[in-house]
Order: structure tokens, then C-alpha cells, then sequence
């Protein structure tokens, strides 16, 4: 199978935008603003079975985010999820939260064992966060590659990605998902509610609107998001033109009415091709 390595964005968020649409949740039961002067929902309280984890820095950057390409089996995960997460048969999935459980049931056609699951709906036990105090479960939906959140306290199913990340202060979250074969991935952020805030792309196509006009023979892409300590989602913008070789630096989605867009803005670079 083709697949192109991910990557995550990081963005500035200034203010509320529109909700977008995402890769479709769980087939089954259950289903989650972007500026720091908004009023966005409060971050729930902690599971009452979980214990309090603490962290700081880089360390609290892991304990917010959840990532589906980490290294380690399902049975694995499962293990060191909270009592309950159990897959019952060879195509489904049990998530127990604190009021009940939640299924996740695959959809044929399936595929052989230890292939890509490309052909119909699969999904796969990733993780769970006890800062965050939510699991993370692989989908890939006929080849696309995105991921289902289970908020354990509540047991609401959040649209979600391979990999999610949430702000500091807990009230949105960036996710990305990708297509079998494409190049880039989709980018998403969220409220903690799962209203879509904005949504965009890491490929060669989204890196070119970095720049000031459009620059003959560069090609590049978005890279490595992440969010600031300030709750500011920030990519590492990454491109080449011409014997100059590959060149790199920090852009930060910032809020421009009525769009969103990756700042600062770069001129041409010069070529010596």
C-alpha cells in the first residue's frame, strides 16, 4: 500500500470559524474555537476512575495527544487501557466507559489478515489518555485513514484522526487523517465539542499559500504541527527550490477575515537553477 508519512500542523486560534466536514464517525453507536478570546466549552472534569497525572512542558505535550501510528500492538493498547476495552471477536471492538460501553463493529468486505484493511470499515483499539481522559480508535473507512474519539466520562464518540492533539488549555483539538496513496494529510481543528473550526491540508498545494504569489519550481509542504504553550497551532513550513536545497521555518495559523491562514507570508525565493 502507498501511504505518505503524516504530519501535524500547529495552529494561532483568534476566533470561532465554520464547522467543515470530517471523515464520518463510528458506523455504530455513540459520536466532538479557535481563538483564545473565544468562549469555547470548558474542559470536563477527569474521569472519577482515573488518577490525577500531572505534567509539564514537553512531557504534557505527550499526555495531550493520542497517535494511532505508535509503536505496539492492539493487545497491547488494550492492556494498558482503563478495565473494560476488549475486542470480542476478530471484527469487534468494546470500549467501556464509566456509564456504559460502546462497540465498534467492522464492515465488510474484509480483508486478509495482516493486510491494509482498504476495502471496507475497520477499526483498531489506539489508546487512551488519562489526562485527556479519552481512547482513540483507528478507522480506515475503504482507505482512508482517520480515527474515532471516546470521551470515557461521557461516552460521546468524537470525530477524530490517526493522530489527535489537544491544546493546552483542553478546548480544541487538532487531528489528521489521510487517504491511501494520496500526498498530504487533512488537517482538522476542533472545539472539545467537535465543532469544526478549520480544516485544510499539508500538501504542496496548501505550503504554496505561505507564499506571497505564486513562485515558479518550488515545491515543499507542511510539517510537524503542534500546539504552542499560548494554544497556538503552528506548523513547520519545509521547501525547496531549484540547488538551493531544503529550507525550513516556524508559520502559525492566524485568524485574517474571513479565513484562516498560515503567517507569516514568504516572499520567492531566489533560485540558481
Amino acid at each position: 500500500m502507498i501511504r505518505i508519512a503524516l504530519g501535524i500542523a500547529v495552529l494561532g486560534l483568534g476566533a470561532c470559524s465554520k464547522q467543515p466536514v470530517s471523515a464520518p464517525p463510528s458506523a455504530t453507536t455513540s459520536k466532538p474555537a479557535i481563538t483564545s478570546a473565544e468562549p469555547a466549552s470548558t474542559a470536563p472534569a477527569k474521569p472519577t476512575d482515573e488518577p490525577e497525572n500531572e505534567a509539564t512542558g514537553a512531557g504534557q505535550a505527550d499526555e495531550l495527544a493520542i497517535d494511532c501510528d505508535a509503536p505496539g500492538e492492539e493487545a497491547v493498547h488494550l492492556q494498558e487501557a482503563p478495565p473494560g476495552a476488549v475486542r470480542t471477536s476478530e471484527h469487534t471492538l468494546v470500549v467501556k466507559w464509566v456509564g456504559g460501553e460502546s462497540e465498534f463493529i467492522d464492515e465488510p468486505p474484509f480483508d486478509d489478515p495482516g493486510d491494509e484493511p482498504l476495502s471496507g470499515v475497520a477499526y483498531r483499539y489506539c489508546g487512551y489518555s488519562s489526562s485527556l481522559g479519552m481512547h482513540l480508535v483507528s478507522k480506515v473507512d475503504h482507505g482512508y485513514f482517520t480515527g474515532v474519539l471516546l470521551d470515557h466520562r461521557t461516552g460521546k464518540r468524537l470525530e477524530g484522526g490517526s493522530h489527535v492533539s489537544f491544546s493546552p488549555d483542553q478546548r480544541r483539538y487538532f487531528s489528521s487523517s489521510q487517504a491511501d496513496g494520496t500526498e498530504g494529510e487533512d488537517w482538522v481543528v476542533r472545539s472539545r465539542d467537535g465543532e469544526i473550526l478549520w480544516e485544510g491540508s499539508s500538501s504542496n498545494t496548501a505550503m504554496t499559500q505561505t507564499l506571497h504569489k505564486n513562485c515558479e519550481g518550488i515545491i515543499g509542504e507542511l510539517d510537524q504541527p503542534r500546539w504552542s504553550e499560548s494554544g497556538d497551532l503552528e506548523a513547520t513550513l519545509q521547501y525547496s527550490i531549484g540547488r538551493n536545497g531544503e529550507k525550513q521555518f516556524t508559520v502559525v495559523l492566524s485568524k485574517q477575515q474571513p479565513q484562516w491562514r498560515w503567517l507569516p507570508k514568504i516572499d520567492c525565493p531566489e533560485s540558481d537553477r
